[in-house]
C-alpha cells in the first residue's frame, strides 16, 4: 500500500507543481487586475470631476501623450494640439467645456458643408454631466502582452420615469496604462 501511495502523491504532487506556478500567476493576475480595474475606476471619477468643474489643465494631464482620438475612428488628435485647442478655446475645448462654442463651430461647420441645421440640442460633455445627474457607470480592464487597456461607460438615463424618448446615452471613455497610470486615449460617441 505504502508503494502504491507514493507514485500516486508524486502523480499528484507533479500535477499541482504545473498547475500551481500558472495558478500563482493568474491569482497574481487577478491581484494585478483588481487593482488596476480600482485605479480605473479612480480615474473615471476624476475625469468626470474635470469635466463638471471645467478644469481642461488636469484633463490634460490625464490625457496620453501619444494622442486622444474623439468620436469614432478618426486618427487621434496629437496631445500638442489638444493643448493648443484648450489654450485657444476652440475644437475639442468647446467639445468637452463649453456648449455655445460647439454649437457655433457645429454650425458653421454644416454650413460649409451644405448640410442641415441641428435639429436636437448639442451638449459639451461639462454640460451633459452637469445637467444629466442620472447616470451609470461601467468600468472594465483587460490586460494583453501590449499591455493593458481600461473602458468606462457611462451611460446617461432618462430624467423622469415615464421618459421614453430616444435610447440611453452612451460615451465611451478608452484608457491605456502608461508608466504606472490610467491616461485617456480615445473619447468614442457617435
Amino acid at each position: 500500500m505504502g508503494r502504491t501511495l507514493v507514485p500516486l502523491l508524486i502523480c499528484i504532487a507533479t500535477l499541482q507543481f504545473v498547475s500551481v506556478p500558472a495558478g500563482g500567476q493568474i491569482a497574481a493576475h487577478e491581484s494585478d487586475h483588481d487593482k488596476l480595474q480600482r485605479a480605473l475606476e479612480q480615474s473615471a471619477v476624476d475625469l468626470i470631476g474635470m469635466l463638471e468643474k471645467g478644469e481642461p489643465a488636469a484633463l490634460l494631464d490625464i490625457m496620453s501623450k501619444r494622442g486622444v482620438v474623439f468620436g469614432l475612428e478618426p486618427p487621434p488628435i496629437q496631445w500638442d494640439e489638444i493643448r493648443r485647442q484648450f489654450a485657444q478655446k476652440r475644437g475639442t475645448y468647446c467639445l468637452l467645456f463649453d456648449s455655445e462654442c460647439a454649437r457655433k463651430e457645429d454650425a458653421a461647420a454644416r454650413k460649409k458643408a451644405g448640410a442641415p441645421d441641428r435639429k436636437e440640442p448639442l451638449y459639451s460633455y461639462r454640460e451633459m454631466f452637469r445637467l444629466f445627474q442620472k447616470r451609470s457607470m461601467r468600468v472594465s480592464v483587460s490586460g494583453s502582452p501590449r499591455g493593458w487597456g481600461g473602458q468606462v461607460t457611462i451611460t446617461f438615463l432618462p430624467m423622469a420615469e415615464n421618459e421614453s424618448e430616444g435610447q440611453p446615452e452612451l460615451i465611451n471613455f478608452l484608457f491605456a496604462y502608461e508608466r504606472g497610470q490610467w491616461k485617456l486615449t480615445a473619447i468614442v460617441y457617435t
